[in-house]
């Protein structure tokens, strides 16, 4: 189920968002040839809006800390999976 979940995901932002956004902004932004480049930075924010917890905007600033503690992890580490 946690597998088909992100290919759920992937073709729903990537297969279908970020098509339809391209040609949107060809069109309707006059992007031409970066309608593309548009398209991706379009469909990565709705991503990234639609995995956004509303609650750690309310409760404080857990979840940036969290965030920057597996950040600072990432660095460290040079990647995100322990070996």
């Amino acid at each position: 189920l946690a597998g088909l979940t992100g290919i759920v995901e992937e073709t729903i932002f990537r297969g279908e968002a970020l098509p339809g956004l391209a040609s949107w902004s060809k069109v309707t932004l006059g992007a031409g040839e970066n309608g593309i480049v548009i398209g991706a930075i379009l469909s990565t924010a709705l991503f990234a809006i639609l995995h956004v917890n509303p609650k750690s905007f309310i409760s404080g600033k857990e979840a940036i800390v969290d965030a920057g503690v597996l950040f600072g992890l990432q660095l460290c580490t040079g990647g995100v999976l322990s070996t």
